[in-house]
């Protein structure tokens, strides 16, 4: 196996074959995640801490529609939905090959009608619907972590931690 690089700089693995396989590694506190799979992935996982500035941060980074959502919850419900935004949005730029912060208003996030994670508009891809899929992973107490897969996702594979 090489290491090689897609147009935007992101590392894949390729072996003798020319076949390529997309990773995604990403890292909080005591916790790793790797993603592997034959499509563009990117993973990210966050320890919840205490984000006394969420509001401000989210104003900043965030769409504003992301960052409205934001602004009527309570500190605990805050955090946690500021840090699920997150991964989320970490984990699709990671995929795409996209940068942190500059890309993070490119493009918004929102829910599909069974309240699973999507893209809701994005000016990363060609014209028309996002092309990815997120969903959230299970994480360890404590962490919260998300992947984005260029497609549908079909199946996650959890190794034991």
């Amino acid at each position: 196996m090489t290491i090689g690089r897609t147009e935007n700089g992101k590392p894949l693995l390729r072996n003798s074959l020319e076949e390529e396989l997309s990773f995604s590694l990403s890292h909080s506190g005591t916790w790793a995640l790797l993603a592997i799979a034959r499509r563009p992935v990117g993973v990210d996982v966050e320890r919840l801490r205490s984000i006394p500035d969420a509001i401000a941060l989210a104003r900043r980074f965030f769409t504003s529609a992301e960052a409205a959502r934001l602004e009527g919850l309570g500190s605990q419900d805050l955090r946690e939905a500021f840090l699920r935004t997150w991964v989320r949005k970490e984990a699709y730029l990671k995929g795409l090959g996209g940068t942190v912060p500059a890309d993070l208003r490119r493009f918004e996030l929102g829910e599909s009608s069974a309240g699973l994670p999507r893209i809701a508009w994005t000016q990363l891809e060609r014209r028309g619907p996002s092309l990815w899929s997120l969903s959230d992973l299970e994480a360890p107490a404590g962490y919260i972590a998300s992947v984005a897969v260029e497609g549908k996702i079909e199946r996650i594979e959890h190794l034991p931690h």
